[in-house]
């Protein structure tokens, strides 16, 4: 039997220690692509129509932010318009951040100027969102980065000055991490979380 399927079941062996089997459950249940979420209305700002899987995904991806495990991974084929959905996702929670932090998106350089043009496509013009490119000469302190909406970097950035970036820190805080994909890890020594 699956851990999972223990976990389910109750079973004393499907939690390790320290871990609280209520919530385990509930992580579980809210990464449960198949809990029928209802259709999420498409945000306003959004300059083009989704398609109805792709607002199934941002109704999963606000279900999965809000839950217990505070994010998902939205792992669609190439093509099915992932970058749309996660613009969707900024635009739909963008009077929910407060605080004003920005998204950072980390992609490889083969798509970083796909997701500068995604953003500019998807949002209608009047509700543009702020976005700052994070590459090679153009390299911000995070204190002026604060105003974007949105700071795109690479995968080769990080590998390359790793802890030495202006955006890692305590000081540094983000609405959202979104990684992009990445078909061959870079070689880095950079922890983000340690």
């Amino acid at each position: 039997m699956s851990r999972l399927r223990r976990v389910k079941a109750g079973s004393p062996k499907a939690v390790r220690r320290g871990e609280d089997e209520e919530d385990l459950v509930k992580w579980f249940d809210n990464l449960n692509i198949n809990n029928n979420h209802p259709q999420e209305i498409q945000p306003p700002a959004m300059d083009g129509e989704l398609l109805p899987y792709q607002k199934n995904g941002l109704a999963w991806l606000k279900v999965v932010e809000g839950g217990p495990s505070k994010g998902g991974i939205l792992a669609d084929e190439a093509g099915l318009g992932k970058t749309a959905q996660i613009i969707a996702l900024i635009l739909a929670t963008r009077l929910e951040n407060l605080e004003r932090k920005p998204n950072l998106v980390i992609c490889p350089v083969s798509v970083l100027d796909h997701w500068e043009d995604e953003l500019i496509k998807w949002v209608k013009g009047q509700h543009r969102l702020k976005v700052c490119v994070h590459h090679d000469k153009n390299k911000p302190s995070y204190e002026a980065m604060k105003s974007y909406d949105v700071v795109l970097t690479t995968y080769d950035i990080i590998a390359r000055h790793g802890a030495n970036l202006p955006f890692t820190g305590t000081d540094c805080s983000w609405h959202r991490l979104l990684c992009g994909h990445q078909t061959k890890p870079a070689q880095t020594n950079f922890k983000p979380f340690s």
